[in-house]
């Protein structure tokens, strides 16, 4: 593999876009901060829209730095929970 990785961190304060080459080598890192999480007693959330809203805005940034079309992998994390991925069709 020649290309690049993208990994993703989505975080409770923010998230986080880096972008590796095949050597393991960092190409760029860029972030995007969250709202503080809503707390109504021990229930504390968080509106997933503006997850993907600070995903795409921290993967803005890094495309401004990084050539995103070279990306031959994706990996995401998050350290807050629950991630739900769909597809186009929800």
């Amino acid at each position: 593999m020649t290309g690049v990785f993208l990994g993703i961190d989505v975080g409770t304060g923010g998230v986080r876009a880096c972008a590796l080459d095949a050597r393991g080598d960092k190409l760029g890192m860029e972030s995007a901060p969250l709202p503080a999480p809503r707390q109504d007693g021990q229930a504390i959330d968080q509106d997933p829209e503006l997850w993907w809203d600070a995903t795409a805005a921290a993967i803005g940034k890094l495309g401004r730095i990084v050539d995103l079309g070279a990306v031959e992998c994706v990996s995401v994390d998050g350290t807050s929970g629950t991630l739900l991925l769909i597809d186009a069709t929800g």
